[in-house]
Formats: structure tokens, sequence, C-alpha cells
């Protein structure tokens, strides 16, 4: 069981997050907000920080805030605008294992998180 950190701006969109990963067996903190997120992650330092939002560049400013915080942790970005490519490069180079665009397949999800938390 791992301790997951959900951020997004869609709070019915992190609720089916949380209610998939739950399934799963982890343990998950929920915030849309994300100065509330970061204070959180920083005290709690979650294994999994998954990052959802209808703008990837909303999910990148709180990236690089908790990458300038704390040792970060694996992550995951969820948006439902396609990432430019300079932005996917940004993410990959400060440590995001995983872009992903919405909509996608629940199975998908659950792969790609047990991928992240097993490797």
């Amino acid at each position: 069981m791992a301790s997951i950190l959900i951020w997004g701006d869609e709070h019915d969109s992190c609720l089916l997050a949380r209610r998939v990963l739950e399934k799963l067996g982890h343990e998950v903190t929920l915030f849309t907000n994300p100065d509330d997120a970061l204070r959180w992650s920083v005290s709690q330092k979650p294994e999994l920080v998954v990052l959802d939002s209808k703008e990837g560049s909303e999910c990148l400013q709180l990236f690089r805030k908790l990458h300038r915080c704390l040792i970060v942790p694996k992550v995951m970005i969820i948006t439902s605008v396609a990432l430019s490519p300079t932005d996917i490069t940004d993410a990959h180079r400060l440590g995001a294992e995983v872009c992903l665009n919405r909509p996608m397949e629940i199975g998908e999800f659950e792969k790609r998180v047990t991928q992240l938390l097993t490797a």
C-alpha cells in the first residue's frame, strides 16, 4: 500500500481517481487547492503524486514548487489538453515519469500507477 497525493482542479475527476486507487489498496489524500497540496506533501512525503488538471501548465506550476521544496517522489501528470513537447521535456527533466491525456481508460490509469510504484 502506497501513500498517494492527488491534486486536481476538477473535483469529480479527482474523486474517481481516488476511488480507483483506494480499490487497489492505496492510502489516498486529495486536494483541489495547490497550496494545501504543497504543504501536505512537504510534511507527509507521499510515494506518488498525481497532478490532474484541465491545463497542463497548472500541473507544471505545482510540480515546479514541489521540486523546489522536497525530494520529488514519483509523479504522474494527467491533463485534458495535450502538453506541448517543451512542457513534456520540462516535466521529464523535473522527474515526472508519466504524462497522460484525458480521456483515458481506467485500466490504463491503474496499470501506469502500478508500474510507477513497482519500478
